[in-house]
C-alpha cells in the first residue's frame, strides 16, 4: 500500500537546509516504507527523534512535539503496541506535514553546529576517512563486492552515518542511509558511481564545514538524483521479498528489527542464540582501543558537564553537551557491536532528550541518575582494557529507573546489601513496577543471561590480554615543539661534551655519567622523532581514485597495484610528496599507458598496469611510479631540446646518456605530447615534481624501456629533522656528509690516480674508475689543501650514482640537527641546509645528490 506525504517542494536553486531538510528526509522516508517494511519504520523513527531533538534546540516546540509523536507511533508500529497500524502510520505521515507547515511559516535560521570541537574533528578525519571509502569503492569496482572489502565499505558509510547524525547533519545522515539501502540491495552489480558521488559530496561538506562551522549542508539535488531512483526501486524489490519470505524467516526478522536500532541493540535477552551469531556480536574490533579513549573523554566532559547543571539548571548547551557525550558514545559502540554500553547510554540519551524537549524537568534525581549511567558506562568501558564487569542486576536496574524517569517516574536504588537478593532489590522500589522489576531480575538468573554476561566479558578480556598500547590526542603543534626542544637538548649537550675543560677532565666517574647522560639524550631523541613518522597508506589510498578518474576521462583501462603502504616517513614529507605523486601518476595515465586498441596493437593486455610502491633503501624511502605502458621516447626528447636550443647541436646526440635525456622532462614548460588534454600536456607539472623533492633533501630518476614502460623513483629522507652525518674539514671550514651517502674513505696513493685531458681526475676503486671531485672547486673555497695524498677521499653514493670527494680531513662522525638556512634565501645546489656543532661553529649539511649532479655538470662544462 502507497501513501504521500505532502512536503511543499524547495525554491527553485534553493537546497532544503536545516529543519527543512531533516523534514524532507522523514518525508521521504515515510513514502519509501510501509507497515511491513520494519528496518525502514526503525530508520524513519531516529530520523523523527532527531527532527525531535533538533526542534527543541532551535526552540521549535510545535515541531519537536510533532516529530515526537511521530517517532513514538513509529516505534509503537514496530514493537506492535498500537491496535491498528494502519492509521498510527496515517498518523505519522500527518504529524510530518505538521511538522512541514511549522517549518514553512517560520524563518529558516542559519543552521548551529553541534559541537565545534567534535565538528573541527570530524572534518579533519574525514581527509583521511573519505579517501580509504574511495580506494576500497574502486578495489570493490574491479575485485567484487565481496568479503572484507564489502564489510569494510558498509563499515565505513554506517560510521559515517552515524557521525553525521552526532553533528545534526541531517542530510549528510540520510544520503548515508539511503546509501547503505542501495549496498543492502546490491547482487548484481556494486554501484561505485554512487558510492563516489557520496564521498565528493562528503567532501564539498567537510569543505564547507572547514571554512564555516555553521554553514548550511551543499546543494544534494544531484547526489540525490544517483541514489534516489536506484533506492525507490529497492525498496519495492524489498516489499516484494518480504511478502513472499517464509513465515520463520519472517519470524526472525522482525525479532532482530523489533530489538535493534540504527546504532545497536536496545535488548540483547531477548535476541535468540543463533541470532546472535547471525548479528556477529562475537566479533571484536581493532578500534576499541581508540573508542575506549574517546569514550572516556566524553564522560569526563559529560560530568563536568552535570556538576556544572547542579549550579545552573537552566543551562541548555550543558544539556546538549551531556546528551552528545552519550549519543556519541551510542553510536560507536553500536557500531563496535558492544551491546550493554548501547543499552545503559540509549536509556540516558533518551532521558536527556526529554529534557531537552522540555518533556521532562531537569531534577536532582535526574542528574543522579545520569551520574549513575556516567559511572557504569565507565565501568563497562573498563571490560575493554581487563577490568571487571558490572553485575548484570545493577545493569538491568539502572536501566528500569532511567526509563520509569522518562515517563515521570521514580523508583528506588538498589542498596550494595542487597545486591545478590532478587526479592531484596525487588523490595527496594515503590508500588507502580515492583511486579515488573521482579520479573526483570528474575529474568536477569536465567541461564541464557548468564551466558551472555560470560560471553561479554570474555569478548573484551580476550581482546585486552595483549593490553594494546592506548593512545592520546596532541597538538601537532605541540609535538614539533617537543621534536625542536629535543633538538636543542642534542646541541646543548654536544657543547657541553665537546668543551675543553671538559675534555681535559679524566676522572673515570666525570666520563661515565657524561656517556650515560649521551645515551639518555639519544633514546629521547630517537623517541621523539619516531612520533613524527606516519603511514603512506593514506596518501596511497588517495592515489586510487585519482587512477580510476583519469582512466576513464581518458577512455582506458588502468589497474592500480600498491606495495609497501605502510612504510613511514615523517609526516612533513608525507604532506609535501601529495602534489609530486599527482602529477607522476596523471602523466603515467594519460601519456605513459596506451589505450586498448594500442596495446592490443603492441601485444599487451588491454588492462593497463600502474604500480605504487615504497621501500626501504640505504637508510632512505624510495617510492616508485612504475607503468607498462610506452615509455618515454629518448629521440622525441632530443629533437625537442634541439628545438628549444638546450643541447649544442655540435653534440654527437648518441653519447647524451639516457639518464640526462630523461632529465630535460624536468625542465619548466618541458612537453612532448602531442596534443595539449585537460589531464596534462602543458609542460607545467614535472617541474614542479623535482622542485618540491629537491626541497625535502630527496632526488627523483627515471628509468624507461621503451615499448616497456616507465619507472619514476623518487629518494627521500626518513626525517626532516635529524641526521647521522661525517664532519669533514676544507681549510677553515666545516660541513657535514650524511653517513648513509658514505661508501667508504681512503688516503689515496699515488699509483691509484688517473688524470684525463690534464684536467679530469679518476680514481681506480676496487676495479672501477670513479670521478674526483674537489670539494673546495666546488664551493669557491679560496683554502684547502691541493695535492691528493695529503687528504682524504670519500667514496659517495646516490641512487646509482657514485663518484669520490676530496676533503682535507674527517673530524668524526656525530648526529645533528637540521636547520634552515631561512627562505629568504635561493636554495644552494648541494646544500639541503645547516647544523650547530658541538663547539658552536655552524656548518653546511651536504646534499650528495645535488653536489654530485652540480659537479658533474661543471666537469662536463670544463671539458
Amino acid at each position: 500500500m502507497h501513501r504521500t506525504a505532502v512536503v511543499s517542494p524547495p525554491t527553485e536553486g534553493v537546497p532544503p537546509m536545516g529543519l527543512k531538510s531533516s523534514i524532507n528526509a522523514a518525508a521521504k522516508a515515510a513514502v519509501l516504507t510501509d507497515t511491513a517494511d520494519l528496518q525502514g519504520l526503525v530508520a524513519l523513527c531516529e530520523l523523527l527523534r532527531q527532527l525531535s531533538s533538533d526542534a527543541a534546540s532551535e526552540g521549535k516546540a510545535d515541531i519537536a512535539a510533532s516529530s515526537s509523536e511521530a517517532a513514538d507511533l513509529s516505534e509503537g508500529i514496530v514493537l506492535r503496541q498500537v491496535k491498528d497500524v494502519e492509521a498510527a502510520f496515517q498518523r505519522v505521515l500527518e504529524a510530518i506535514n505538521l511538522c512541514d507547515t511549522a517549518c514553512e511559516q517560520a524563518s529558516a535560521p542559519q543552521r548551529e553546529p553541534a559541537d565545534p570541537e567534535l565538528l573541527t574533528a570530524w572534518v579533519a578525519s574525514c581527509e583521511a576517512a573519505i579517501p580509504e571509502l574511495e580506494h576500497l569503492t574502486v578495489h570493490a569496482e574491479t575485485n567484487g563486492f565481496v568479503g572484507e572489502t564489502a564489510a569494510d565499505i558498509r563499515r565505513r558509510i554506517h560510521t559515517l552515518k552515524g557521525e553525521c547524525g552526532v553533528l545534526s547533519l541531517s542530510e549528510a545522515q540520510s544520503i548515508c542511509h539511503d546509501l547503505e539501502t542501495l549496498l543492502d540491495s546490491s547482487t548484481d552489480s556494486f554501484p561505485a558511481e554512487a558510492v563516489l558521488a557520496v564521498c565528493d559530496w562528503m567532501k564539498s561538506l567537510a569543505n564547507t564545514l572547514a571554512m564555516d562551522q555553521c554553514s548550511n549542508e551543499p546543494d544534494s539535488r544531484a547526489v540525490r538524483a544517483t541514489l534516489s531512483p536506484q533506492v525507490a526501486a529497492v525498496t519495492e524489490v524489498i516489499a516484494v521479498v518480504a511478502s513472499v519470505t517464509t513465515s520463520s524467516t519472517a519470524t526472525a526478522t522482525a525479532s532482530v528489527c523489533a530489538v535493534t536500532d540504527d546504532d545497536g541493540l536496545r535488548d540483547l535477552d531477548s535476541i535468540p542464540a543463533d541470532l546472535k551469531v547471525y548479528m556477529n556480536l562475537e566479533n571484536a574490533d581493532e578500534n576499541i582501543g581508540d573508542f575506549a579513549l574517546e569514550a572516556r573523554e566524553h564522560l569526563a566532559n559529560a560530568e563536568a558537564a552535570v556538576l556544572s547543571l547542579e549550579v545552573t539548571p537552566n543551562d541548555a548547551e550543558l544539556v546538549n553537551v551531556v546528551f552528545r557525550a552519550f549519543h556519541t558514545i551510542k553510536g560507536v559502540a553500536g557500531f563496535l557491536h558492544l551491546p550493554r554500553i548501547v543499552e545503559v547510554a540509549h536509556a540516558s540519551e533518551f532521558l536527556l532528550d526529554k529534557v531537552r524537549s522540555h518533556k521532562i524537568p531537569l531534577t536532582t534525581h535526574v542528574l543522579e541518575l545520569v551520574l549513575a549511567s556516567s559511572d557504569l558506562l565507565g565501568q563497562l568501558i573498563g571490560m575493554l582494557s581487563g577490568g571487571e564487569p558490572p553485575r548484570e542486576r545493577e545493569l538491568k536496574v539502572l536501566v528500569r529507573r532511567v526509563e520509569a524517569a522518562c515517563e515521570g517516574r521514580v523508583i528506588g536504588a538498589m542498596s550494595s546489601s542487597d545486591s545478590n537478593a532478587p526479592k531484596a532489590a525487588a523490595s527496594t522500589l515503590t508500588t507502580p513496577t515492583t511486579s515488573d522489576v521482579k520479573d526483570s531480575l528474575a529474568q536477569d538468573t536465567n541461564s541464557a543471561a548468564i551466558a551472555d554476561v560470560v560471553a561479554a566479558t570474555t569478548l573484551v578480556k580476550t581482546h585486552a590480554t595483549n593490553k594494546a598500547d592506548q593512545t592520546v590526542k596532541v597538538s601537532t603543534q605541540r609535538m614539533d615543539t617537543l621534536v625542536n626542544l629535543v633538538g636543542e637538548l642534542v646541541i646543548a649537550q654536544l657543547m657541553v661534551v665537546q668543551d675543553p675543560e671538559v675534555v681535559s677532565l679524566h676522572e673515570q666517574r666525570v666520563q661515565r655519567n657524561l656517556a650515560h647522560l649521551g645515551k639518555i639524550v639519544r633514546d629521547l631523541q630517537e623517541t621523539s622523532m619516531s612520533l613524527r613518522m606516519v603511514t603512506l597508506k593514506s596518501t596511497f589510498q588517495k592515489m586510487a581514485r585519482l587512477v580510476r578518474d583519469v582512466a576513464s576521462k581518458a577512455g582506458k583501462r588502468i589497474q592500480l597495484e600498491v606495495e609497501g603502504e605502510d612504510v613511514e616517513l615523517d609526516r612533513n614529507v608525507v604532506e609535501e610528496i601529495g602534489d609530486p605523486l599527482v602529477h607522476m601518476i596523471r602523466n603515467a595515465c594519460d601519456h605513459g599507458i596506451e589505450g586498448c586498441e594500442d596495446r592490443r596493437a603492441a601485444g599487451k593486455t588491454e588492462h593497463g598496469t600502474l604500480r605504487l610502491r615504497a621501500f626501504h633503501s640505504g637508510g632512505s624511502i624510495v617510492i616508485e611510479v612504475e607503468d607498462d605502458g610506452r615509455g618515454l621516447q629518448r629521440e622525441r626528447i632530443l629533437r625537442k631540446c634541439l628545438e628549444k636550443g638546450l643541447i649544442d647541436p655540435s653534440r654527437n646526440l648518441s653519447d647524451i646518456p639516457d639518464n640526462e635525456v630523461y632529465s630535460f622532462v624536468f625542465l619548466p614548460g618541458f612537453s612532448t605530447a602531442e596534443k595539449v588534454t585537460d589531464i596534462s600536456g602543458r609542460g607545467v607539472g614535472m617541474d614542479v615534481v623535482r622542485r618540491n623533492i629537491e626541497a625535502l633533501r630527496g632526488t627523483v630518476e627515471i628509468h624507461s624501456d621503451p615499448g616497456k614502460g616507465s619507472v619514476f623513483s623518487m629518494r627521500l629522507p626518513l626525517t626532516m629533522a635529524i641526521i647521522d652525518g661525517m664532519v669533514v674539514r676544507i681549510g677553515t671550514q666545516r660541513y657535514i656528509i650524511p653517513t648513509l651517502n658514505i661508501e667508504r674513505t681512503f688516503r689515496p696513493s699515488t699509483d691509484q690516480i688517473t688524470t684525463v685531458l690534464g684536467k679530469g681526475e679518476v680514481v681506480k676503486v676496487r676495479g672501477n674508475l670513479l670521478p674526483i671531485h674537489r670539494l673546495r672547486r666546488v664551493f669557491n673555497l679560496q683554502e684547502g689543501v691541493d695535492e691528493l695524498h695529503q687528504g682524504l677521499l670519500l667514496v659517495l653514493e646516490s641512487g646509482k650514482r657514485r663518484s669520490c670527494v676530496f676533503v682535507d680531513e674527517i673530524l668524526g662522525q656525530q648526529q645533528v640537527v637540521i636547520k634552515s638556512l631561512g627562505e629568504s634565501r635561493s636554495q644552494i645546489r648541494g646544500v639541503s641546509g645547516g647544523a650547530i656543532l658541538g663547539d658552536g661553529r655552524v656548518a653546511l649539511i651536504v646534499d650528495v645528490g645535488g653536489l654530485l649532479e652540480t659537479a658533474a655538470h661543471a666537469s662536463v662544462a670544463a671539458a
